[in-house]
């Protein structure tokens, strides 16, 4: 229901298909963020943590259940919109409430999520109204050539940054309207499979904080990013690269480097 103490935006209430609110409903993003947080679990799992399938089990239960009232009044405490929502999953999920979003960083749900609902949003447009928006477009299109060529020499005056510069045509900047138009069209249309998925990164971008935590992250080996080496430099000069035998795993960083962590964290700084 509409409240009018609080601002909405016409491209939802004015333009969108009530399908395509739903779709960027609240309630639909809190379960995409429980499915990206049980499917992080399932591997975690799979890959060695010990997490129990009753802490799994109550989380396929509850995918669908979040109370937004209580998330928003967790989130008036904590002032973190993610941690709202994991501290009300735990809530539902008890036994998974040590595991919920282990090891992740806030964007795993949320960008994730944003890019899970863009995409659903094409395959609305293509299942629902591509046919029908792709003919209006095709008309559109010839209407605006027809004007383009019926103005191609009524002049007017070209701007750029915003200042008056030069002579151009009417029918010329019609024109550049129907290139716009034919690349967006272009776009949609082919946003859905080129779409990518943001992927499953740590608190620092990085997978350390998962592998860290994995009894299997030993047999783990990430390929080696391309690095040139001097050759003027001695083989023992030379710096190892990120993946391989000589460089420090997780494990080893965290040990070797603990102290230095906790001191600049204890001066401000935060790891995620």
């Amino acid at each position: 229901m509409s409240d009018p103490e609080r601002y909405e935006s016409p491209l939802g209430t004015r333009y969108a298909s009530p399908a395509m609110q739903r779709l960027w409903s609240a309630k639909h993003r809190a379960g995409l963020w429980r499915r990206l947080w049980l499917a992080l679990a399932e591997e975690q799992r799979r890959l060695g943590v010990d997490i129990p399938e009753q802490a799994l089990e109550e989380m396929r239960t509850n995918l669908d259940t979040a109370d937004l009232d209580q998330v928003r009044r967790y989130e008036h405490r904590l002032r973190h919109d993610v941690m709202a929502h994991i501290h009300h999953f735990g809530d539902q999920a008890p036994t998974a409430r040590p595991f919920i979003h282990l090891g992740a960083t806030s964007a795993y749900a949320t960008d994730n999520a944003d890019l899970i609902v863009m995409r659903e949003g094409m395959h609305l447009l293509m299942r629902e109204g591509m046919h029908l928006l792709l003919g209006r477009l095709r008309a559109l299109l010839r209407v605006l050539g027809d004007f383009a060529a019926t103005q191609r020499d009524l002049p007017t005056v070209a701007f750029t940054h915003f200042q008056p510069a030069q002579l151009t045509t009417v029918g010329k900047r019609a024109t550049l309207w129907l290139q716009d138009l034919a690349i967006d069209a272009e776009a949609l249309h082919d946003g859905v499979e080129a779409l990518p998925f943001r992927g499953c990164k740590g608190t620092t971008g990085t997978q350390a904080s998962y592998l860290a935590r994995s009894s299997r992250h030993s047999q783990l080996r990430l390929p080696a990013p391309h690095r040139r080496q001097r050759p003027d430099l001695h083989p023992q000069d030379r710096q190892p690269n990120p993946g391989s035998a000589e460089w420090p795993g997780p494990v080893e960083l965290q040990a070797r480097d603990g102290p230095q962590i906790a001191a600049a964290r204890g001066r401000g700084a935060r790891a995620d």
